[in-house]
């Protein structure tokens, strides 16, 4: 099975490198017309994967064509995005949740306990705030400390 296979209406977004993002859809004609809206794009047939640059103003043009519903972030886009972070939480992520920071962490090589470790600070520090766990982006934590 593909390693970025999704459900039937699943769009997934990863990093290709530092200049590129891949999104792998399911075939959907409505899905293949708003990808074709934003500039720069290209297919690969060969990889099944449609490619868009690694900028500000792409990202913003997916945002505008698809639904944070249908679209999984890969965890090391996440980890850099705070674009996509508020994007994804924008639309009712009522609660943090552990799997994309463990997810990144695995992929860095990180051990397990340092990876629980992690994962329990921050659970400490989004109990002492008083934000909402949604509302938490590198800016919002620069602001608090």
């Amino acid at each position: 099975m593909n390693e970025h296979a999704t459900t039937k209406e699943t769009i997934t977004i990863s990093k290709g490198s530092a200049e590129v993002l891949h999104i792998y859809i399911p075939y959907n004609p409505a899905h293949i017309e708003r990808i074709r809206r934003i500039t720069g794009r290209t297919w690969q047939a060969k990889e099944k994967v449609w490619v868009i640059p690694y900028t500000t103003s792409a990202i913003q043009e997916f945002m505008n064509q698809f639904d944070p519903i249908d679209v999984q972030i890969a965890p090391e886009l996440w980890v850099e995005s705070e674009d996509l972070q508020q994007w994804k939480a924008s639309k009712g992520n009522s609660a943090w949740s552990k799997e994309p920071l463990q997810k990144a962490l695995t992929l860095r090589g990180y051990s397990r306990k340092t990876i629980k470790a992690y994962c329990n600070q921050i659970e400490r520090f989004l109990s002492s705030c008083q934000i909402e766990s949604t509302a938490v982006t590198t800016s919002v934590v620069q602001r608090i400390v």
